[in-house]
């Protein structure tokens, strides 16, 4: 085809391994194709943890893992956090009613990459535009198959605690 993309994006991706998923979406909102590609982007050497992008959805549906003798690795998929896919929202509003679930991949390497996921801590903080804390919800670790930990949380954007106002 001659036309020109509708759209297109550029971005910076850290060293690791990653998975673009590319979906076109007819005006009803059903997606009408989709395709996936692997890709890895190899680490320089000076660092430790490798760290994925924040990942933010509205939703967290339930996949559950295949088991059997004859279950396939559908392999790596780093919108899953244990048997639950986040399912970002392109529009990225939320409202009061909404759940905001908060994904992230770390991967130790070098003198790092023995440690178990219980000897790491983390945790995912909401803070308004002057740089105030909201909330702060600790994370467990969950152990992916290649090695690296993914932390997930849900704030629950209805609770009076947080005093979330409009634009902040």
């Amino acid at each position: 085809s001659t036309s020109e993309p509708i759209w297109n994006a550029a971005f910076n991706v850290t060293p690791g391994a990653y998975m673009l998923r590319v979906g076109a979406v007819d005006p009803a909102q059903k997606i009408a194709a989709g395709t996936n590609a692997s890709f890895t982007v190899d680490p320089t050497g000076s660092d430790n943890v490798l760290i994925s992008s924040l990942v933010i959805g509205k939703s967290c549906v339930f996949v559950p893992t295949p088991l059997g003798p004859n279950a396939k690795p559908s392999g790596l998929d780093y919108m899953r956090a244990g048997n639950c896919d986040i399912q970002p929202d392109p529009s990225h509003y939320y409202s009061p009613e909404d759940v905001l679930w908060t994904l992230v991949r770390i991967t130790p390497i070098a003198k790092l990459s023995d440690k178990p996921s219980k000897a790491w801590k983390g945790s995912f903080l909401i803070v308004d535009a002057k740089g105030s804390k909201l909330a702060e919800e600790p994370v467990r670790w969950l152990t992916a198959p290649d090695g690296s930990f993914v932390a997930t949380t849900a704030f629950q954007l209805a609770d009076p605690k947080l005093k979330l106002k409009n634009g902040e």
